[in-house]
């Protein structure tokens, strides 16, 4: 994965330098070209996660954690980064405005996502308080 890493990273650099470039000839093109490498290097990226959290996976899926916090977990997680990436879009366009918003937007839906387990949390401690 280290390896993986540096090549993800002299990507981004290169792409940085090539955007950089490209926005002095072409703006418009400069702004597809970043916008295609955020994608491209994010799917990088999430393809050699991946295997890490197949392997998270089975262990819970074994019987050592419980499948559905696991779950909330991991989709909480793709909520976090797409939303960073989104914000980092808008950002990149000058839109501070719709990068915040798109920043609020995912911890709501994080939020949203987490209520069921703040749920059965409650519902422990109150058992507990009863005993």
């Amino acid at each position: 994965m280290t390896q993986e890493t540096f090549k993800i990273l002299a990507v981004v650099f290169l792409g940085v330098v090539l955007a950089v470039v490209l926005k002095n000839y072409k703006p418009e093109f400069s702004v597809v070209f970043a916008i295609f490498l955020g994608a491209v290097v994010t799917g990088c990226v999430l393809k050699n996660v991946f295997p890490a959290i197949k392997n998270i996976y089975e262990i819970f899926e074994n019987g050592v954690g419980n499948n559905e916090c696991f779950n909330i977990v991991l989709k909480a997680l793709g909520i976090s980064y797409i939303a960073d990436f989104c914000a980092d879009v808008c950002n990149d366009f000058g839109q501070t405005s719709f990068a915040n918003k798109a920043i609020l937007a995912g911890k709501c839906g994080i939020f949203v996502l987490c209520v069921p387990l703040i749920n059965n949390v409650l519902k422990t401690a109150i058992g507990f308080i009863n005993l």
